[in-house]
């Protein structure tokens, strides 16, 4: 099985090799939401 999570600014900073130590396989990142400009998720950057 693979396993993955998702992620936004709500999570703050991730060690991501503490995620991937704890078999995660991929992460999915938040682009946005809603339809506006500056509804732009601050960690997609």
């Amino acid at each position: 099985m693979i396993k993955g999570i998702d992620v936004s600014s709500w999570q703050g900073n991730i060690d991501f090799a503490k995620v991937k130590a704890s078999g995660i396989d991929f992460v999915i990142i938040r682009a946005g939401y809603g339809r506006e400009v500056s509804q732009v998720d601050k960690y997609i950057e």
